[in-house]
C-alpha cells in the first residue's frame, strides 16, 4: 500500500517539535463559480524525519496527475521544507464538488479525510457553502526506518492528545459578498475562516445573498437616474433647437 500523501508527515510527528501545516483556499463567484487550492507543507525538521524513515511523500504523485488533469499540481522543494499545491476552477457549484472528490480519491486509497461531502448551493439569491473538515487519520499498519517506528495506534492516540500543536490546518472562503449566516472562527470583510480540528471531522457552513433587495434597489436607483439624465438632455438639446430656429 502506498503512503497516502496528505498524512504521511503526521506518522513521525509526534518524534519531534516538527510543523504539518494544511490550508485549503476557495474562491467564490456570484454564478456559483470558483477555485480551489489545497496545499500541504512540512517543514524541515518533518521533511528529514520522514526522509529517515524512508518514506517519500511525493511517491505517485505523477499517477495523481494523470488522475486528475483538471488540477494543477506544484512542488516546491525548498531548503525549509516541503511543500505541494494542488489547484483548480470550477464553473458551476456543483463543480466544486466533483473536483474535490475527485482529488480526495486519487490522493489517498485508505480512510483517512481532510475534507468530506464539501458543496456549494445556489438558491434564487441565496449561495450557500457546507461541508466537513478535519485531520482523520487512514487505516495504515506502521512503519519502521532509520532510528524511526510508529504503528497506527500511536499515531491516533497522539492525534487526540496532541494533534493540534504539531498540525495547523485551516479553511478559507472568499465570498462575492459579506457573510450573512456562518459558524466560522473568523470573519474579514467577505472572507470566511475556520480552523480544522485534528482526529476529527467538523461541520461547516456559510451563506451569503448573491442578490440583495439593497443591491436590486441600488441597480434600480443608477438605472432611473441615468434615464433621468437622458431625458433631461433630450430635453435641452429640443430646446436649444427651437431657440436656434426661431432666430433665423
Amino acid at each position: 500500500m502506498r503512503h497516502p500523501l496528505l498524512f504521511v508527515g503526521l506518522l513521525v510527528v509526534g518524534l519531534s517539535a516538527c510543523q504539518l501545516r494544511v490550508a485549503v483556499d476557495v474562491a467564490v463567484e456570484a454564478d456559483g463559480s470558483g477555485a480551489f487550492e489545497l496545499a500541504v507543507a512540512l517543514d524541515e525538521e518533518l521533511s528529514r524525519l520522514l526522509e529517515d524513515a524512508d518514506v517519500d511523500v511525493l511517491t505517485d504523485l505523477d499517477q495523481v496527475r494523470a488522475a486528475v488533469p483538471e488540477w494543477s499540481v506544484t512542488v516546491d522543494e525548498a531548503t525549509d521544507g516541503l511543500a505541494v499545491a494542488f489547484s483548480t476552477t470550477f464553473e458551476d457549484p456543483e463543480g466544486l464538488a466533483t473536483r474535490t472528490d475527485g482529488l480526495h480519491d486519487a490522493l489517498d486509497e485508505v480512510d483517512g479525510r481532510i475534507f468530506r461531502d464539501l458543496a456549494l448551493v445556489l438558491e434564487g439569491d441565496r449561495l450557500r457553502f457546507t461541508g466537513q473538515v478535519g485531520v482523520l487519520p487512514p487505516e495504515v499498519p506502521g512503519a519502521t526506518g532509520t532510528g524511526v517506528s510508529f504503528d497506527a495506534d500511536d499515531l491516533r492516540r497522539l492525534l487526540e492528545e496532541r494533534g493540534e500543536e504539531f498540525v495547523r490546518y485551516d479553511v478559507r472562503l472568499d465570498l462575492p459578498h459579506e457573510p450573512e449566516r456562518h459558524d466560522g472562527d473568523e470573519v474579514e470583510d467577505t472572507s470566511v475562516v475556520w480552523h480544522a480540528p485534528i482526529g476529527e471531522l467538523r461541520a461547516i457552513n456559510a451563506e451569503t445573498s448573491v442578490g440583495s433587495a439593497r443591491q436590486r434597489w441600488r441597480a434600480i436607483g443608477v438605472a432611473t437616474l441615468a434615464a433621468v439624465v437622458a431625458a433631461v438632455v433630450v430635453v435641452v438639446i429640443r430646446l436649444r433647437g427651437r431657440r436656434g430656429r426661431r432666430r433665423t
